[in-house]
């Protein structure tokens, strides 16, 4: 028996768990790669705001 058709027979055995799992794996990937685009947007926007030379931006005009 390969370790494939172990692996899946495993699944298919704890589907329960492997759901749960795979849930809780995807949140926090997605957390993560929120976080990520959260810091690089913030940086981005550091570096506008450092461009501009700190003026003051009127809203409105």
């Amino acid at each position: 028996m390969t370790f494939i058709s172990r692996a899946a027979r495993y699944v298919l055995r704890k589907r329960v768990r492997t759901a749960v799992l795979f849930i809780v794996l995807t949140i926090i990937t997605a957390s993560m790669l929120s976080a990520t685009a959260v810091s690089q947007a913030a940086q981005h926007e550091a570096g506008q705001i450092e461009k501009t030379g700190g003026r003051r931006i009127r809203a409105g005009q």
